[in-house]
């Protein structure tokens, strides 16, 4: 669930706003890539395979209007 809502940093609820878990992944020049490289920057995340024959070409045409 997504909640579209500015929340200040001293704000008690600040706590418990949508947070992304530690990850490493490899992008496709062949780095590593982690949460730290993204460190004080708003970003978009949207982690899923490529590759599945399912709802993953739809998902990854849609990201690309992102």
């Amino acid at each position: 669930m997504f909640t579209p809502e500015w929340i200040a940093e001293d704000d008690p609820r600040y706590e418990r706003i949508h947070t992304v878990a530690d990850f490493t992944f490899i992008n496709q020049a062949g780095d590593t890539v982690t949460q730290e490289y993204f460190k004080g920057k708003v970003y978009v995340a949207n982690f899923f395979f490529t590759v599945c024959p399912g709802v993953c070409p739809k998902m990854t045409a849609n990201l690309t209007r992102v």
